[in-house]
């Protein structure tokens, strides 16, 4: 997340950038969104051509000047009528102090690019089903800004609209990640991943708040963590929107203490 810590002045600056990188990116496509029921990109079965940039900060705890920052482009494309594509890049910004001195080391460059297919085998007017296939790659340029493995997900989720409490739908998910190559001094990757999130959107469909709790078993490191995540977003004209998403890792193995995730949405098509 992004606490603001001392030396965190390169941090600051990436988002900065990363901000104007936004507003560049979405711009070129804000023109061609046209209106809808709804262009909040909220609905994982919705499936539409869009555009998002978002950067997400985490206070990572170590030390106190330990932080890390990922700056993200990502592309959403459906495929027919019932799958849908993503890919996302991504620069990694990496402040270590690993003696606890005060000292940091910053490093920086390309992180490990990921791409996911998702597909709809049944859906109704109250329930969707969905599995997907997520693959991510070694590509970061410093063994630090990376897993150092390339990796396959499959995943299965469900869709549950309009549930208990005047929700737009609740949506529990399965995953399961391991590694399939990769450098062989790095960390062996096997693990299961649990979540749900439950969408609140206004009748006009021009905000949203959402909960997103997540459970995390490392059946490697015989390990578990958990983060607790919401977002709050909303519409700013046509197809453009914009979020803020806070998150809290717990456990003694989680992988940042605090998260802040700020980004902008594009609906083009």
């Amino acid at each position: 997340m992004t606490v603001v810590r001392k030396g965190s002045m390169k941090a600051m600056a990436a988002m900065c950038s990363a901000a104007a990188l936004i507003l560049t990116t979405s711009a070129a496509g804000t023109a061609m969104a046209q209106d809808g029921s709804d262009n909040s990109g909220t609905n994982p079965i919705n499936f539409t051509w869009d555009w998002r940039s978002y950067v997400e900060m985490q206070d990572i705890g170590k030390s106190e000047d330990t932080s890390l920052t990922l700056q993200t482009i990502e592309q959403r494309m459906p495929v027919g009528s019932k799958a849908n594509f993503r890919y996302r890049v991504r620069h990694v910004s990496l402040s270590l102090d690993p003696g606890g001195e005060g000292t940091s080391r910053e490093i920086s460059g390309l992180g490990d690019w990921d791409t996911r297919v998702l597909y709809v085998p049944k859906v109704s007017a109250k329930a969707a089903l969905v599995v997907g296939l997520e693959a991510s790659f070694n590509t970061a340029s410093n063994r630090f800004l990376g897993s150092g493995k390339t990796t396959l997900g499959p995943q299965i989720f469900g869709v549950f609209f309009r549930p208990p409490g005047g929700g737009a739908l609740i949506a529990p998910a399965y995953q399961y990640v391991f590694h399939v190559a990769g450098d062989a001094d790095r960390a062996d990757i096997s693990r299961s991943q649990f979540d749900v999130f439950y969408l609140w959107l206004d009748k006009g469909k021009k905000w949203w708040v959402m909960a997103n709790p997540q459970a995390v078993i490392d059946h490697e490191g015989e390990t578990e963590f958990a983060l607790l995540e919401a977002e709050y977003g909303r519409m700013m004209f046509a197809g453009l929107s914009s979020y803020v998403r806070p998150s809290v890792g717990i456990g003694e193995h989680r992988p940042y203490d605090l998260s802040a995730e700020f980004g902008l949405k594009v609906i083009y098509k």
